[in-house]
C-alpha cells in the first residue's frame, strides 16, 4: 500500500508462497459466488472530475492530466445512499463491466467506505489507498483479491477508527494497535508473503482471505487445512468486522461521500456547476453502454 511507511518486515513463516493456486482459485470462486447487484451507470459532464482523480493524476509518474480520465457515477441496487464515482484513464484498457463486475462484487458493508474508485494504466503500479479514502488500481490488478486487499486498509485506518478512539487510542490504524497486536501474537504465522511487510499489509492479506473465509462453502478450510496457523488473526477480523461487511440486510448503511468535484484545473466547481452535471448525467443515464 503505497503512502505508508513499511518498518521493519515481521519476518514469520507464511502459509501461500507467490505464484501459489490458491489465488486463481479463490478469485475464480469469488467471482462465481459473490453477488453482482444490478447498477446503473451515468458519465460526469465534460471538464470535471472528483478531487481524488485531480490529485492522482497531478502527482502521477509516469504524467497524465485530468483530462485523461473519464468519469462515470455507478449506482448499485443494494445501497440508494450514494453512487460510487469511478474515475477511468482512458488507456487502461479496464471496460467498464470489468469495473462494475469487480467493483460490485465487494461486500456492500466494506464497498461504502470507498470514495472513489480510480482505474489506471499498468504503468502506474498495482494499487494503493489515498486521501478520501479511494483506491487507485492498474487494468491488471483490477480484480475482487484486491479490491478486498485494498478495502480491508480503508476498514482498518476508516472504518475502525471510532473502536481506536473509544480504547484509548490516539488516530491510528487499527492493526497498529494491541486490538490486533494481541491476535497476531497467538499465531505463529503469516497469511502470505506480503503480509510479512508490515502489520498494515498483513492485517490487508489476512482481510482477502477473510472475504472467502466469510463466504465460500466450507470457508479457507475448503482451500487448505493450514489456514489454522492464522487462525487468531483471522477470528480477531471476523469478530470485528463480519458483520461490517455483509450487513444482515444486505444493503449499505452509509455511502462515504465522493471526493468535491473539480474542474481540470483543480479549481473548486460551483454548486450550480455541480447540479448541472448531475442533471445532465441524469438524463443520460440510460444511454451508458457498460461494454465499452
Amino acid at each position: 500500500m503505497a503512502g505508508l511507511a513499511t518498518g521493519q518486515g515481521l519476518g514469520r513463516p507464511f502459509l501461500y508462497p507467490p505464484g501459489s493456486s490458491i489465488g486463481p482459485t479463490r478469485e475464480k470462486d469469488m467471482m462465481k459466488e459473490l453477488p453482482l447487484p444490478s447498477v446503473t451507470s451515468s458519465a460526469w459532464e465534460d471538464g470535471y472530475l472528483p478531487k481524488a482523480c485531480y490529485d492522482v493524476a497531478r502527482n502521477a509518474i509516469p504524467a497524465m492530466t485530468s483530462a485523461d480520465f473519464e468519469v462515470r457515477n455507478l449506482r448499485f441496487s443494494d445501497c440508494s445512499l450514494g453512487s460510487w464515482a469511478v474515475c477511468r484513464h482512458k488507456g487502461s484498457g479496464a471496460s467498464w463491466d470489468l469495473i462494475t463486475g469487480a467493483l460490485g462484487r465487494i461486500p456492500v458493508g466494506m464497498r461504502q467506505d470507498f470514495a472513489n474508485l480510480i482505474v489506471l494504466t499498468d504503468a502506474h503500479g498495482c494499487a494503493f489507498v489515498t486521501g478520501g479514502p479511494s483506491i487507485v488500481v492498474s487494468r491488471g490488478c483490477l480484480t475482487v483479491g484486491v479490491l478486498a486487499h485494498e478495502g480491508s486498509h480503508i476498514l482498518d485506518c476508516y472504518t475502525l477508527l471510532p473502536l481506536v478512539r473509544e480504547n484509548g487510542y490516539p488516530d491510528q490504524c487499527y492493526s497498529s494497535t494491541n486490538m490486533w497486536l494481541g491476535a497476531y501474537k497467538k499465531d505463529s504465522y503469516v497469511v502470505t508473503t506480503y503480509a510479512n511487510t508490515n502489520q498494515l499489509e498483513n492485517f490487508a492479506e489476512v482481510g482477502t482471505f477473510a472475504l472467502s473465509h466469510f463466504t465460500h462453502p466450507g470457508g479457507l478450510g475448503a482451500y487448505a487445512s493450514n489456514w489454522t496457523k492464522i487462525s487468531n488473526q483471522m477470528g480477531n477480523y471476523q469478530a470485528r468486522l463480519e458483520n461490517i461487511m455483509l450487513p444482515e440486510s444486505g444493503r449499505c448503511t452509509h455511502k462515504v461521500p465522493t471526493t468535491p468535484a473539480v474542474n481540470f484545473n483543480g479549481e473548486a466547481a460551483s454548486k450550480r456547476d455541480v447540479e448541472s452535471a448531475e442533471m445532465k448525467a441524469f438524463k443520460r443515464e440510460d444511454k451508458c453502454n457498460l461494454s465499452k
